[in-house]
């Protein structure tokens, strides 16, 4: 891993917030936090309010001292174990920043017990959009709006010679921005892994491996141990997919990640896709079809999702539910 080298800002500028759409996502003061409201990280950026957390990272609002702009402050507990995830993360997030479905870095170091990354402010998960809903899932326009999304920005990662191997709902966030509000950027990047040498030849698989995704929306053969594929990145999105068209997934109460994986391999095409458009079983079926090796066909599943789209009477800048929500 590189040394860390100075990075300029690229502050949207002339953009108001959506104030409405992120004040809910606020997390009350009085909830533990690692570090109180005024601290400064490298001289230059000011710790604000808790905006979400969990067991091994918390995210912030910031701002920026020089310019007081705006910025999101995630920090995560230093641990020995931890420093190759956290190379992983760094070294994707600065290679894929500012890219498409790619949030921009500014800044990342070291603070006492943590480490931080400074970065475009975001706005909500899709999983606290969707738990938001009245519903608890979303309109078939919004599912193969976020769909088509979530294809691209996996498409750029693989592109790039990054396998995800953690994707769900909480790991994209839309724009905090009136301009950007309507587009998921993919993070957290520490479960990485490169699939590919330099001149794009895969990585022959290994015999067995860790399991660092979610049980929920990770693949049978995740589950199971066996090397992840782009194959696998996808199984991910589909199970998204289903998960915002319905509200549910057949194995969520389930515990066991070796039963999930029999449930994964068995379960009927029907039941699977029980309440879900005809578009996701194309889907489905090309995912099903493809190997360790193969390449998705990535421009083959978005013209799906847009053909859908178009039969239903909308289009790519159709509104999303959560913006329907907030006219």
């Amino acid at each position: 891993m590189q040394e860390r080298q100075p990075k300029k800002e690229h502050f949207v500028r002339d953009e108001r917030s959506l104030e409405g759409l992120m004040s809910c996502h606020t997390i009350s003061e009085e909830n533990a936090r690692w570090l109180p409201n005024g601290s400064i990280l490298n001289n230059e950026w000011s710790i604000q309010s808790l905006v979400r957390k969990n067991s091994y990272s918390q995210e912030y609002g910031g701002k920026n001292l020089k310019t007081d702009k705006p910025v999101s402050i995630r920090l995560t507990r230093v641990k020995r174990h931890q420093h190759s995830w956290l190379a992983m993360d760094i070294g994707v997030s600065s290679k894929m920043t500012g890219k498409e479905h790619f949030a921009t870095i500014y800044d990342f170091g070291h603070h006492g017990n943590y480490h931080y990354v400074v970065g475009e402010p975001t706005g909500p998960t899709l999983a606290e959009l969707c738990k938001e809903n009245p519903k608890k899932r979303f309109s078939e326009t919004t599912v193969f709006l976020i769909g088509i999304d979530m294809i691209e920005a996996t498409q750029s990662l693989h592109q790039n010679g990054f396998l995800h191997r953690n994707i769900k709902p909480s790991n994209f966030v839309v724009g905090s921005r009136s301009r950007t509000v309507r587009k998921l950027y993919i993070r957290n990047f520490g479960t990485c892994r490169a699939y590919c040498a330099d001149n794009g030849e895969v990585h022959p698989p290994r015999t067995t491996t860790h399991f660092y995704g979610d049980c929920v929306y990770s693949s049978a053969d995740c589950l199971r141990r066996r090397e992840c594929g782009r194959k696998d990145d996808f199984w991910s999105v589909l199970y998204i997919m289903i998960k915002m068209a319905v509200g549910h997934l057949p194995w969520e109460s389930v515990i066991d990640p070796i039963q999930i994986a029999e449930m994964k391999e068995t379960i009927s095409n029907e039941q699977l896709l029980n309440g879900c458009p005809p578009e996701m079983d194309i889907i489905r079926r090309h995912v099903s079809s493809l190997n360790y090796y193969s390449c998705p066909d990535y421009s083959g599943m978005i013209e799906v999702l847009e053909v859908g789209l178009k039969r239903r009477g909308a289009n790519r800048q159709s509104k999303l539910d959560w913006e329907l929500s907030s006219d």
